[in-house]
């Protein structure tokens, strides 16, 4: 999802890919929903929501930190190096990037990890450490969710 800040200048715009003034990674509720109106399955939020941290997210942080070697240069200048490398970030924001995403991501919540679910002292000091790094409704299995197509076959 890109938006357009009215609050970032003109000039400024070029670098961005909808930046917003909340500076945290939970900034509260949010509203998700299709364009098409066709139901959204909980496992295509989550999985969007993943795409988003762990593929999006890495893209949009390299493309800022290459921007800065940008600012001194020239409007057309700059443009030589900004549309190849927000075409880039573009281009992996599209259905052949997400629909293996999605599969994985799905094996993977079917699946769960309930070895991580014992309690904490049952647990070796690997699984302890690999428990902190997993989100808990990541760990609990949902085999229900094996039939969830994937949410480019749904139709409206």
């Amino acid at each position: 999802m890109f938006c357009r800040n009215g609050n970032v200048p003109l000039k400024d715009w070029d670098y961005q890919f909808g930046a917003c003034e909340i500076d945290t990674a939970i900034s509260g509720p949010m509203i998700l929903a299709r364009v098409d109106k066709a139901p959204l399955h909980p496992l295509h939020a989550a999985a969007f929501i993943k795409f988003a941290q762990d593929v999006m997210s890495p893209l949009f942080d390299k493309y800022q930190e290459e921007h800065q070697a940008w600012d001194n240069m020239l409007h057309f200048e700059r443009q030589y190096h900004i549309i190849p490398a927000r075409q880039k970030v573009s281009r992996t924001a599209c259905k052949d990037v997400f629909l293996p995403f999605f599969e994985e991501y799905k094996a993977l919540r079917v699946a769960g990890r309930p070895e991580l679910l014992r309690p904490k002292h049952e647990l070796s000091i690997e699984q302890q450490f690999e428990a902190t790094s997993i989100p808990m409704q990541e760990r609990i299995p949902h085999p229900e969710w094996e039939s969830v197509v994937s949410p480019y076959d749904i139709e409206p």
